[in-house]
């Protein structure tokens, strides 16, 4: 988990140098790279060092500044590791980083390399030793201090063993003298030693594989070792603190909160547990789909990858830590790559949630409901790669800063801050207590104003570009508008690509506005006509997908918000608005006569204050039979026009309907929706009440 201060991600740097599964290790700059943000990742086998490069303005893949890293060692292994990097610093100020490696068929191995950072410029492994009972390194190495001995732990691949290291630095062999605990007689040991008891102990999974239970040990180190004559050996009676067993394998590392635990087995059943007092819960509200990643917490959740098999896709879980409820769960189109990186944006108050995907895509979510606030393209799709593809490696986060590891190599990106805000938009038409007032065909020039609020510290000459659109919205139907600038002169264009059908793109020569300067407001202008009927809306977007539902705009550079993107007006549109109205004299009539004449009056006239009359037809329909008037109708509050509507009814139901519109299409309604009404009419025999039979005389 780290803290950033705005959750717009801008492209930095990059180094295409080879595929990477491991986790960058992002570091606060000392010595001469004091105030500067340093990088340690692994591409192509090799640990790589460098100096992150500030963003240069572009928001596209352009931006992306090769990063020539200042050091890159060779690591042992056939095949690029899987093992993380860790970072330790000595009390003395030195630095190093450990990190395991894959089988080297030279010696059937793994290794463990040590390398001196102290001089970030200069790096230079200083150790690297072979594990003669290791199948291959996959945990990154936890290091922890037991009564000033140096014990590096980690785990042991096929072996079903942890691995302890003692005082490696202070070794001149080549080939370890580890020590060596057996978890069980058969299985694998992936996942990260976890550090628990303060750091005097850690905690270690078991897989068994796909069908098999799982079970994780924790162990205090002075229950496994022991001192004798100076020299750290095993403890005869060695024995673990606590053994538990859990539904199915764990192959994934550990999240640790004080004493507890959070975790999931390898059929994304969420636990979590205390390790001093047993208290134990679980979630499988998501059981059955693969994951071999780790989860990440906040205070009140735990985030958990349920990454899916080649081919499936895969989900973000959000569980309550006190509930043990799954709050909600994210779907993503490929596999949930990565663990999640937790990035707590100070500005909003909020957090997101970074999520790796098998298809090449970052995933932005926000972390109270689990919407994509956005996507970034990272790395191409290989579905070829078993283990993993697209966002190959991890995600870390550090301050603004997000690095992560692809099949690709190493990308890095700077959180600045971008908002663009439509401050205003004036129709150009009359106004009244309806609102703005429109002539059917008559044309408007309106005025819009565009500012922003927030600007990266950095841009590329010319500013940043931001898309903008202007609207005119008939109905359903939106039509695009040409921005101009005050002086009259259109706006420049650029292409964008926007989905269009049957899997195809449109490009699109949006118009653009530049902003050089925070806090710069620019006015543009546009031509919008009238409508013949509503509803009609004009608007004005600016960086944003509009309209939504069939974007003729797209949305170019990421923003702190894009709630104020968008100013969409009302028009009421001054044409001629005739109405029918039906007044029944009841609506229910009860009977005891065979029949009763049912009365009705119906009303015509119009809503609009245009001058003169107009023609208008009504007709009426109902068991009444059908009557048609041809009117010639003045404008709302002249008198309206009225006509009974009688007819005799037995028992039943009877509809009436009044339908007023211009004869053959003389003129163009605004509002057709008052322009029929209907009523129903319901008869009903009435109950005559039950008496003595016979006449009673009273003298």
């Amino acid at each position: 988990m780290a803290e950033g201060t705005e959750p717009v991600l801008w492209p930095a740097w990059k180094d295409d140098s080879g595929t990477s599964y491991s986790q960058p290790l992002i570091l606060k700059g000392w010595g001469q790279f004091e105030g500067q943000t340093l990088v340690v990742a692994v591409t192509g086998n090799q640990l790589r060092g460098y100096v992150c490069k500030e963003p240069n303005g572009k928001i596209d893949e352009s931006g992306f500044q090769q990063n020539t890293p200042l050091w890159s060692i060779d690591l042992m292994g056939d095949k690029p590791t899987k093992s993380h990097p860790t970072l330790v610093k000595k009390e003395d100020g030195k630095r190093y980083v450990y990190i395991g490696t894959d089988k080297d068929s030279s010696t059937g191995t793994g290794y463990i390399h040590i390398i001196d950072v102290t001089n970030f410029a200069y790096a230079q492994g200083v150790y690297k030793f072979r594990d003669l009972w290791s199948s291959d390194i996959v945990s990154a190495p936890l290091v922890l201090n037991w009564r000033g001995h140096e014990v590096v732990v980690y785990t042991a691949g096929n072996t079903a063993e942890v691995h302890l290291a003692v005082d490696p630095l202070k070794s001149t062999n080549e080939v370890a003298a580890n020590l060596r605990i057996k978890i069980a007689d058969s299985g694998r040991t992936s996942s990260s030693p976890a550090p628990v008891f303060n750091g005097q102990g850690f905690v270690v999974g078991l897989d068994r594989g796909p069908s098999g239970k799982g079970e994780f040990r924790i162990y205090r180190l002075d229950d496994i070792l022991q001192e004798v004559n100076g020299k750290v050996i095993s403890n005869p009676n060695s024995k673990p603190y606590k053994v538990v067993t859990t539904y199915s394998s764990i192959v994934a590392s550990f999240s640790v909160d004080g004493d507890w635990i959070y975790f999931g087995d390898q059929w994304s059943r969420v636990y979590g547990y205390n390790i001093k007092t047993d208290e134990s819960w679980f979630n499988d509200d998501n059981k059955g789909i693969f994951s071999n990643r780790s989860p990440a917490l906040t205070r009140n959740t735990v985030y958990f990858p349920a990454v899916g098999m080649p081919g499936q896709k895969g989900k973000l879980l959000s569980v309550d830590r006190n509930t043990h409820n799954t709050n909600w769960t994210t779907s993503f189109d490929d596999r949930a790559q990565t663990a999640p990186a937790v990035w707590i944006i100070r500005n909003l108050g909020n957090a997101a949630i970074l999520e790796g995907v098998g298809n090449g895509y970052l995933a932005t979510i926000n972390a109270k409901d689990g919407t994509k606030q956005y996507t970034l393209r990272v790395a191409p799709e290989n579905q070829n790669e078993a283990y993993a593809t697209g966002v190959t490696g991890e995600i870390s986060v550090y301050d603004n800063w997000v690095v992560i590891t692809t099949e690709k190599g190493v990308k890095a990106w700077y959180a600045q801050p971008l908002d663009i805000e439509v401050t205003s938009l004036d129709p150009g038409c009359p106004k009244n207590a309806q609102g703005y007032i429109v002539k059917p065909g008559e044309k408007y020039t309106a005025t819009a104003k565009i500012k922003a609020n927030k600007l990266p510290k950095r841009l590329v000459p010319g500013g940043i570009l931001v898309p903008v659109g202007a609207f005119n919205e008939m109905g359903n139907a939106a039509y695009k508008a040409v921005l101009k600038d005050q002086n009259g002169n259109e706006l420049p264009r650029f292409p964008q690509i926007i989905p269009w059908f049957d899997n195809r793109y449109l490009v699109v020569n949006n118009q653009h506005l530049a902003f050089n300067n925070q806090g710069e407001e620019i006015t543009v202008t546009f031509e919008w006509t009238g409508a013949e009927k509503g509803p009609q809306h004009i608007a004005v977007g600016a960086n944003l997908d509009y309209p939504t539902a069939s974007p003729q705009m797209k949305n170019l550079c990421p923003e702190t918000t894009l709630e104020n993107n968008l100013k969409r007006v009302p028009i009421a549109i001054n044409g001629y608005d005739a109405m029918a109205k039906i007044r029944p004299l009841k609506t229910e009539y009860i009977i005891f006569d065979p029949t009763v004449s049912v009365e009705n009056t119906i009303i015509i006239g119009r809503n609009d204050e245009n001058p003169g009359t107009i023609p208008v037809r009504l007709t009426v329909t109902g068991a009444g039979g059908t009557k048609t008037y041809n009117l010639n109708i003045g404008p709302k509050g002249e008198k309206y026009e009225r006509f009974p509507y009688n007819f005799t009814a037995g028992p039943g139901t009877y509809k009436i309907r009044a339908e007023a519109w211009p004869p053959n299409g003389e003129w163009t309604d605004i509002d057709p929706k008052n322009n029929v009404a209907e009523v129903t009419i319901t008869v009903k025999r009435g109950n005559v009440p039950k008496g003595d039979r016979g006449i009673h005389v009273s003298l």
